[in-house]
């Protein structure tokens, strides 16, 4: 978990191996972060939330970003937080 936006994060509800956290940002946007079984490392989609459902999102990219650092994290994050969309390719 990124520490710097954990106030925005929940645990999210996918397989329990997959060590899912969402984040929902109060722009409506935010990440699905995965770190676990079959997973590719650490992988962020960039999400987009409907109404105040925390569950009912959809995914704004065709792949997630994949083999993150935590550092890589953080900054994603803080672009979704700051304009809504991520332009990484890390």
């Amino acid at each position: 978990m990124c520490r710097k936006y954990r106030r925005y994060a929940f645990k999210g509800v996918g397989y329990e191996d997959n060590n899912q956290i969402i984040y929902r940002f109060p722009n409506h946007y935010g990440a699905s972060v995965i770190d676990g079984f079959g997973s590719q490392g650490l992988e962020l989609m960039p999400v987009h939330f409907f109404g105040n459902d925390y569950h009912h999102y959809e995914n704004m990219a065709d792949f997630p970003l994949t083999y993150l650092s935590d550092e890589n994290l953080q900054l994603v994050l803080t672009e979704i937080f700051e304009t809504g969309y991520t332009t990484k390719t890390i």
